[in-house]
């Protein structure tokens, strides 16, 4: 039995996991580029994606937490020694308050704080304390009763031994009230006879949001307890410092508290610290590099919309899913495995399975219409059809891209390094107005060629002195690249050594006019040489064959998906049903082929008014339309026989196309019967004989004839009498089923929204509109 309720009216929201079987649905069906995909593509792209993906994640929370991390032991540091020194002389003792400038993109700051506080008594040192920490939301103080209550509770609720066991249970007649104070203190005392000195750490969530009023008399009277109970109030701010709390209460509320203040950074500096350091650090590879659409959406959301981290790491996770739909992303880390399956099938591509030979065809169009293709073949013969040559040349692509970008990589962070040497000596250099995320945009558009020339420029015309400091520090960068970028880089690093070397401190110019000639020459070559470098290094990855594999590039940012218009996607979902739902069965014959709606907009076919599409529409479809069709007001039973009428034509259509299946497959269906007559019916009686063969008895003649006329009459308005009855029968069944569907879509529209019933000076048959002209959605 699951551990969730849905009658507890305490729970804001109750997620019920999903524990259907889904290993038999059809992975093909959400390939957005079906012609060039192959089976086992999606498997083998979700599985780079989790790779690529996670280590990314990974990457980023550890910046996310070294960046906390200092506020976080500055807090913890604060709460430790709130009762380790005892202020003397006070009129009375001061309740200890840690504000931490936090927004709502930091929250999840205050669980790692909760998280270490917990933590420190595990690996306690000269006597550390035991923390116990509560966490209280402004929802549950409206008043300073149950203000006190959540105070309290957030504490006793727990055992005082430590354990996981929970609370101790009270008996409600002989305890005192879960509001009263005296009950967090006897709990108090009982935990520090268990653990000795300990300290009691509620942290107020989005602290603005409390009633200065409520919180006033909540401090005064946890003043009163101090220290027998050793509170300790941390303050989750939204603005930049603890001007908030000396402007909203007074100062006799003030003088209560001991209040210290920690800020942490501001959002943006630590986003733009997250994508430098994870997408163009030289010591990470991400695996795909970002694109500049994508970031260009980060930033402007982050910016505009919600400075949260968490959304823009939501952003990041969605471009990359958006960047695996394609199916040569296939190839992100090996493509000889991949590959070496299709050789098996054949020597040749072109005896391969259909399905894979879309796929790697579209690579060796791709690998043909590049320079890889000249490496690989000779003069008079392409053998680039050959599977292994085939990996080869994208393996060479794989390598060539990896270098390219760590190369970009080195390069960018060396013009960042002599742009701030720069700055430090005093040239402002007005026109470089971009900021980092500019110049991270630029750098991967390849559109820095501005920013490196004023840079070299301004290089050439530093003092002797100050240009030996920056050409130092340049060459000590150039020296602490790794490896295998370093083996690169070599010959940019001698000529910045040997313009270094060239350079002397600044002395008269006057008496040696050579030496200072000398120095402006090889001050003109370093910018020369820089210059040279930085050009040749920050160019666009979008020149590299196979790019795309393993770069975002210009790839638009799938706002849609990320922040949906509700509005539109019901309206285009109900207008264009066909375009969201996987094929399924016919209803009417579940073994019958049936084109799903992918298929039939891929085809061309079955518009609005086309056959497939009338039959497979659902009932809130019809209603729908028929819903836009009408005024402001619609009478119900004016549109139920418009409702009437499109299924009954959906019925009609449904014949035809039975009657049309079972003369394809051989069966025998009469001009005016859809279907043959079941076991046990006569046969049809033409010109009083059957549509048998003639018999050759002898026809009865006088009495007998007219008597055996008679009775073959009755038999046939018998037969008649009783066909009328089943039709009857089978029409009010129709009828009640139309009725029921009616009222299924209806009830559908109005859970949406779409319906208004009985308003003042309507009669009840009537039902009001919510919608009108909706836009015309986009599929």
């Amino acid at each position: 039995m699951s551990d969730y309720s849905l009658d507890d009216s305490s729970q804001v929201a109750v997620y019920i996991p999903y524990s259907g079987d889904d290993d038999d649905q059809d992975h093909t069906s959400y390939s957005l580029y079906p012609e060039r995909d192959w089976p086992g593509s999606y498997e083998r792209r979700l599985n780079e994606y989790r790779a690529a993906w996670g280590r990314c994640l990974q990457r980023m929370q550890e910046i996310i937490y070294s960046v906390h991390s200092e506020v976080i032991d500055a807090v913890v540091s604060k709460v430790n020694s709130a009762y380790a020194e005892p202020f003397h002389g006070l009129p009375f003792p001061e309740i200890p308050v840690v504000s931490v400038n936090a927004t709502s993109s930091n929250a999840a700051v205050f669980d790692q704080i909760a998280a270490k506080l917990e933590h420190d008594e595990e690996d306690a040192l000269f006597g550390s304390k035991r923390h116990f920490v509560a966490h209280i939301f402004p929802g549950a103080c409206t008043s300073v009763m149950a203000a006190m209550k959540t105070l309290v509770s957030g504490f006793v609720s727990r055992s005082p031994l430590g354990d996981e066991e929970g609370g101790i249970r009270r008996k409600p007649s002989t305890s005192l009230a879960s509001f009263d104070i005296n009950l967090l203190a006897a709990w108090c005392d009982a935990a520090q006879e268990t653990h000795g000195t300990l300290q009691l750490v509620a942290i107020l969530h989005n602290f603005e949001q409390f009633d200065p009023l409520v919180m006033q008399d909540v401090f005064e009277i946890c003043n009163l307890h101090i220290p027998r109970i050793p509170l300790v109030f941390v303050l989750g701010l939204a603005s930049s410092s603890a001007s908030y709390v000396h402007a909203a209460y007074p100062s006799s509320t003030l003088a209560l508290l001991r209040l210290d203040s920690c800020a942490l950074p501001p959002p943006a500096d630590v986003l733009h610290r997250v994508i430098r350091r994870t997408f163009l650090d030289v010591d990470f590879d991400p695996g795909v590099m970002i694109g500049p659409a994508v970031l260009d959406f980060l930033l402007d959301f982050f910016t505009r919309q919600s400075c949260s981290l968490d959304g823009a790491v939501s952003i990041l996770q969605i471009a990359f899913m958006k960047h695996f739909e394609d199916p040569l992303t296939a190839l992100l880390t090996s493509s000889s495995a991949l590959l070496s399956d299709v050789a098996r099938n054949g020597n040749k591509i072109k005896k391969t399975h259909k399905d894979r030979t879309a796929f790697v065809s579209s690579v060796l169009a791709r690998v043909r219409t590049s320079s890889l293709s000249a490496a690989s073949s000779s003069d008079n013969n392409d053998d680039t059809n050959d599977p292994p040559t085939l990996a080869a040349c994208v393996d060479a692509a794989r390598a060539q891209c990896s270098k390219h970008l760590r190369l970009l990589r080195f390069a960018f962070q060396t013009l960042l390094r002599v742009r701030t040497a720069l700055q430090r000596t005093g040239r402002r250099m007005l026109q470089l107005d971009k900021d980092e995320p500019g110049m991270v945009r630029a750098a991967l558009r390849g559109a820095l060629g501005l920013e490196v020339k004023v840079v070299c420029r301004e290089l050439r015309m530093l003092p002797y002195e100050s240009a030996k400091t920056v050409l130092d520090e340049l060459y000590v960068h150039l020296c602490g690249a790794p490896e295998d970028v370093l083996s690169a880089e070599e010959e940019i690093r001698t000529r910045i050594d040997t313009a270094r070397q060239q350079l002397s401190p600044e002395q008269d110019y006057d008496e040696d006019d050579g030496e200072e000639e000398k120095e402006d020459s090889a001050l003109a070559m370093a910018g020369e040489w820089l210059q040279e470098y930085l050009l040749s290094r920050l160019r666009s990855p979008e020149e590299l064959p196979l790019w795309d594999i393993w770069c975002m590039g210009s790839t638009p940012f799938p706002s849609e998906v990320f922040n949906p218009s509700i509005h539109a996607s019901l309206i285009s979902g109900l207008l264009h049903p066909q375009a969201y739902l996987l094929p399924v069965p016919s209803a009417s014959d579940p073994s019958s082929p049936r084109l799903d709606g992918h298929d039939r907009i891929q085809n061309g076919g079955g518009g609005e008014d086309g056959e497939g599409d009338a039959l497979d529409v659902p009932d809130t479809t019809l209603l729908f339309r028929g819903y836009l069709e009408s005024g402001k007001t619609i009478n119900a039973y004016d549109w139920y026989a418009s409702f009437s009428v499109a299924l009954e034509n959906q019925r009609a259509m449904r014949r035809v196309r039975q009657r049309q299946r079972d003369l394809d497959t051989g069966v025998d269906v009469d001009a005016d019967a859809s279907v043959t007559p079941k076991k046990g019916t006569k046969k049809a009686v033409v010109n009083g004989r059957g549509s048998g063969s003639p018999s050759k008895k002898r026809t009865p003649s006088g009495k007998g004839k007219e008597r055996m006329q008679a009775e073959g009459e009755v038999e046939d308005d018998d037969l008649e009498e009783g066909e009328d009855e089943d039709e009857e029968k089978d029409e009010e069944a129709w009828g009640m089923e139309m009725q029921a569907r009616f009222i299924r879509g209806l009830h559908e529209l109005d859970y949406m929204g779409f319906v208004k019933h009985k308003t003042k000076g309507k009669k009840a048959e009537h039902v009001v509109k919510t919608v009108f002209d909706p836009p015309e959605p986009e599929i």
